[in-house]
Parts: structure tokens; sequence; C-alpha cells
């Protein structure tokens, strides 16, 4: 919806994969850019479930594919970017971090607690009624997530531009 947010950067990754370019429309949200999709203005968007849910239930918006690994539970008809052809797994995420030097009893502290969390049936119940997918990785995981992402980022530092 906006300049550098992580749908602006998932279409750079897709033009990168594809060699698709596509003439941008930055909005001041998820709220914004789903109107101006149902309402003909643009003609396609990356955005979130959650923040398109109700325009796509109402058939404004038709979801083609998915940037996940694996069908949405949501929209279990609707095929992966892998399915379609194309390795393209790419979403918005969220981490907890600590400063450096935080004692490792803490960090353990921490980590296990935020697993047991995210593991409660009222967290997962919160991400279903938001319409937004629950993964929960382990520290060293993430970190590996981030580099990666990271290097997905170096990749397609060229091509952000208002």
């Amino acid at each position: 919806p906006g300049f550098s947010t992580s749908h602006h950067i998932a279409s750079l990754i897709f033009t990168q994969k594809t060699g698709i370019e596509f003439e941008y429309m930055h909005t001041n949200g998820s709220a914004e850019q789903t109107v101006q999709l149902a309402g003909g203005h643009a003609e396609v968007g990356f955005t979130t479930y959650a923040g398109a849910a109700s325009l796509i239930e109402q058939g404004k918006i038709k979801v083609l594919a998915i940037c996940a690994d694996e069908r949405s539970d949501i929209l279990p008809d609707v095929p992966t970017m892998k399915e379609s052809g194309l390795d393209f797994v790419y979403g918005a995420y969220r981490g907890l971090a600590v400063p450096a030097g935080t004692p490792d009893e803490v960090v353990q502290l921490l980590s296990d607690t935020m697993a047991k969390v995210m593991a409660s049936e009222e967290v997962k119940t919160q991400f279903d009624n938001s319409g937004l997918p629950i993964t929960y990785t382990d520290a060293a995981t993430f970190k590996e997530f981030l580099a990666n992402d990271y290097a997905s980022m170096e990749a397609i530092q060229d091509l952000i531009k208002e």
C-alpha cells in the first residue's frame, strides 16, 4: 500500500523474478489499496487477506495466488505461487528481539514463553479471527530466515524508487 512497505517489496521481488514491471500507485494503507483494486483503479495488487477479506467475499477482488509455501485454510481453492509455476514466497513477519548481551537464561525464558504463547488457543483464535496465518519458529530458524530476507532486500535495493 505504500512506498517500501512489505507489499511494495513483494512486488519488487516479483518483478526481479519474472521481469514483469508495475507502475506503482502508493497509498496510505491496505484499505485504500484494496478499494482502488476493487474499483478498477488498479489492475493488480499484493495485499493481505485480512486487508481485503470483505472485498474478496463480495466478489470484488479475485485472488489469483498466494505467496506462501502452502495453500491457505481460508482460501483453499487458491493456488500458491509455487503451484502456479513461480517459486515465490513472501509476507510480512514479526519477531521478538533483545539487546546484545542479554543473559542466556533470560533469552531462553523469553523464547520458551513465546513458544507457549504462540501455541495457545487464545492466540490461534485471534489470528484466525484476523484472517492472518500464524507461523512460529525458534530463534535459530528465524535468524536464518532474516538472513535470507536480507539477501532478497540487497538484491532489489536498486529497484526501490518512488
